[in-house]
């Protein structure tokens, strides 16, 4: 029986083509994954620290985040916070339209509070009173296209933040209450919309849709931006939900 050297050969090619074409894809698929669990980790590590009556005074950063109108926006960030004893606990940093900036691989930068400073005069409002971290943000916009997807507009600055250590781990991160803030573009009347929130999504322009827990209940509601006006929309029962808090914007098409 004659054997075909040549057919062969290109057997043997068209199986290292197929294995070379396979471990790339394979190796592709790892770093992926590498990838998305590096970036789970560090966002379940997301957390501040805090620190009551330290005698070495707490280093801050501040850094630019955003131009907003006529308001340029800063944000001050940090690992920890120190309080007096009778002070509220509070947290951290991030970029626009979303939360969480990371200097290294070990402790990450999180943002506590925002400076809003006027083009015109030069005069610095802070967002909060008692620093706080802050998970996820949203300045006003209008309805827009990004990549082939349109965006709901808001005319109020939307903030998920963390205001205290309700577990009692001397941290401050979403394993505690999550609150939902508004305020208007220049950070000025600031107000709670809720205090515990376990997910929110923009449903609608000047809309969102958020959900609290309570009693065995899982609790949506509607949050009209624009009337300021809260309504439940639907309460089931439920065990406790999972915080869901790592996108605020939903896209419609």
């Amino acid at each position: 029986m004659k054997i075909n050297i040549e057919k062969l050969r290109n057997i043997n090619t068209v199986f290292l083509f197929i294995f070379g074409l396979l471990l790339i894809t394979g190796i592709c698929i790892f770093a992926v994954r590498e990838l998305i669990d590096n970036y789970t980790r560090k966002q379940e590590k997301r957390a501040v620290y805090i620190v009551e009556n330290e005698e070495t005074p707490t280093a801050y950063f501040t850094e630019f985040v955003a131009a907003v109108k006529d308001m340029y926006v800063f944000a001050k960030t940090g690992t920890k916070i120190t309080f007096a004893k009778q002070g509220m606990k509070s947290s951290t940093w991030s970029a626009q339209g979303y939360s969480g900036v990371y200097s290294d691989y070990s402790e990450p930068e999180e943002i506590i509070n925002f400076y809003f400073v006027s083009s015109k005069d030069k005069q610095k409002r802070t967002l909060f009173k008692n620093d706080m971290m802050v998970l996820l943000y949203e300045f006003v916009r209008d309805a827009y296209s990004e990549k082939g997807n349109n965006l709901f507009a808001s005319v109020k600055n939307i903030y998920v933040t963390v205001p205290a250590d309700t577990d009692g781990d001397e941290k401050l991160s979403k394993e505690d209450d999550t609150a939902l803030y508004v305020s208007e573009y220049d950070g000025s009347s600031l107000k709670k919309v809720s205090d515990n929130i376990f997910n929110c999504r923009f449903i609608a322009d000047n809309t969102i849709l958020f959900c609290e827990y309570m009693e065995g209940h899982c609790i949506y509601k509607r949050y009209d931006i624009i009337d300021d006006k809260t309504e439940i929309v639907f309460t089931a029962e439920s065990k406790r939900p999972e915080k869901n808090i790592s996108r605020l914007q939903s896209i419609f098409y």
